[in-house]
């Protein structure tokens, strides 16, 4: 026996059309301290711009969600050469900011990333802080989807007896 909790997954999408040169305003609902854009081809995801990281410390952060998230992706590129550079990706599980990877510079490609997490989690934002050594960093197309049935089991491996009907 199970009852299905919960309504539709939502998937919100943010590709920051209205992110000046000076990285504000940030979207509705997102916090930071990102000093800049890319308006090239190169440095966006789906289109131009994207975030611009350009100096040691800053951060983009989610809204925090009103349902559990299942899944997250965005676009990164190192902007030019970061040399012991990195972005830390963290997430806030019940209520607390976790680390979620620690991407270290490799090159200057356009890179995607995903992430899954089961709605046990409790996974509610993200945050995405650039450590700088050297060069800059661009993220572009985060999106989130979050909320989804999820089915309870209310009494486990219960059997109904089969009716059976006799025909004369």
């Amino acid at each position: 026996c199970f009852e299905l909790k919960g309504g539709e997954s939502v998937l919100v999408s943010e590709g920051f059309e209205n992110v000046a040169s000076n990285g504000k305003p940030l979207p509705d609902g997102w916090t930071g301290t990102a000093s800049g854009n890319y308006t090239s081809e190169a440095s966006s995801g789906v289109s131009a711009p994207s975030i611009g990281l350009k100096n040691s410390g800053e951060y983009i952060q989610t809204p925090e969600y009103p349902s559990p998230v299942v899944k997250m992706s965005f676009m990164y590129r190192f902007a030019s050469t970061a040399t012991g550079s990195s972005l830390l990706v963290e997430c806030m599980r019940n209520g607390e900011w976790q680390l979620l990877q620690k991407i270290e510079y490799e090159n200057t490609k356009k890179s995607e990333l995903d992430y899954l997490f089961d709605a046990s989690e409790n996974v509610r934002a993200f945050r995405f802080t650039y450590d700088k050594a050297n060069g800059n960093m661009a993220i572009d197309d985060v999106a989130v989807m979050y909320g989804g049935q999820d089915t309870v089991f209310v009494s486990g491996r219960r059997y109904a007896e089969r009716p059976y009907v006799v025909i004369r």
